[in-house]
């Protein structure tokens, strides 16, 4: 393989993990949130029903709350 294809790549210092927590505001309580909202977020788009939709609402505005009263502190 000729050098002219090859990528240079920088190794990043942080976990690749999507999960892990890198703020002291972002709880373990906003990550489960988060991954809430995901899953009801996917369950949305693939079935849009309106029972669907009210969850991905309802559990949107949790995971907000979440972040805005874990930004205050």
């Amino acid at each position: 393989m000729s050098d002219d294809f090859k990528r240079n790549t920088v190794q990043s210092s942080r976990p690749k993990d999507v999960n892990s927590i890198t703020n002291d505001w972002f709880t373990q309580d906003c990550c489960n949130n988060r991954n809430l909202f995901y899953a009801s977020r996917n369950l949305y788009r693939n079935d849009r029903s309106d029972t669907n939709r009210d969850n991905m609402v309802r559990i949107r505005s949790t995971y907000k709350t979440c972040i805005k009263m874990q930004n205050m502190f």
